[in-house]
């Protein structure tokens, strides 16, 4: 569990820190007052708690200045939409910091640099740094997922390989592979089924068709609209309120959906706080 978050010559923060709540936080604030950047900052975090321990631990570049005998990870932003070069407070020089601290003692510190990269030191809970696989191996940092940013999904998808799909189910892809993710996290579809059906009077989702097929044949998710049956790429064109997004992150159980009429828009996101 997170208890703070600390962002330092982030974007609109030159020194700020959120203290989080034991089991829900709320961040409501008016436009541009850091609430994306916020969430952004969380998205870099979860990509450190994801992959710490598949990745090697190197130096940090020299222009960070850091003690030479900290280690750091430096994973992908691949599907990562960031802006490196407005990252900075005020357009400043680099680099920005984000300081992210756990329940048990451990915290990640995540240096942004005038590349398309980022540097993640991880502390264990007795305080030592953590400088190589074996010692990350022995640390359990608490995953964070952060759930993409809502978009249309695509009128139709063929199966694509399940590692890729568990790389990018939090990158701005993931809208692209809803289907593709409900087949790969098939366990939990009664869970979107039920959590669907609930709120959406008259919805019913009949079935995931083609999840047993092959890579590059299609999958398909059948829905229904009180007496209206199709697949919801071709719902989402026809139906009377259009679909837009039913989302799920198979990991955390959260839902994640949206629909709209001729008119207004309504987003609903649903967080386990757990």
């Amino acid at each position: 569990m997170i208890t703070a978050l600390q962002l330092q010559n982030f974007r609109g923060f030159e020194d700020h820190q959120i203290p989080f709540h034991p089991t829900t936080t709320i961040i409501v604030g008016k436009n541009n007052a850091g609430k994306s950047t916020i969430v952004e900052a969380l998205r870099l975090v979860s990509l450190i708690t994801n992959r710490y321990q598949r990745l090697e631990f190197l130096r940090l570049p020299d222009w960070l200045g850091r003690p030479k005998r900290e280690r750091a990870i430096s994973p992908s932003l691949s599907g990562i939409e960031m802006d490196v070069k407005s990252a900075f407070h005020r357009y400043g020089d680099p680099p920005a910091k984000i300081t992210c601290r756990f329940h048990g003692g451990e915290a990640i510190t995540v240096y942004v640099g005038g590349e398309p990269s980022i540097h993640a030191v991880i502390t264990a809970p007795n305080g030592d740094l953590v400088t190589s696989r074996g010692q990350a191996a022995s640390v359990r940092l608490p995953k964070v997922q952060i759930l993409p940013q809502i978009a249309p999904l695509e009128e139709t998808e063929d199966i694509l390989g399940e590692e890729y799909i568990k790389r990018h189910v939090i990158t701005s892809r993931s809208s692209r592979h809803f289907r593709n993710q409900l087949k790969v996290f098939y366990e939990h579809f009664r869970d979107f089924k039920q959590l669907a059906e609930a709120t959406w009077p008259g919805l019913r989702v009949t079935s995931l068709e083609g999840r047993k097929s092959l890579p590059g044949q299609p999958v398909s998710l059948l829905v229904q609209d009180n007496d209206f049956v199709a697949e919801v790429g071709g719902w989402a064109t026809v139906s009377k309120c259009g679909f837009r997004r039913c989302g799920f992150s198979p990991i955390r159980k959260t839902p994640t959906w949206s629909y709209s009429t001729s008119q207004t828009y309504t987003c609903m996101r649903t967080f386990n706080a757990a």
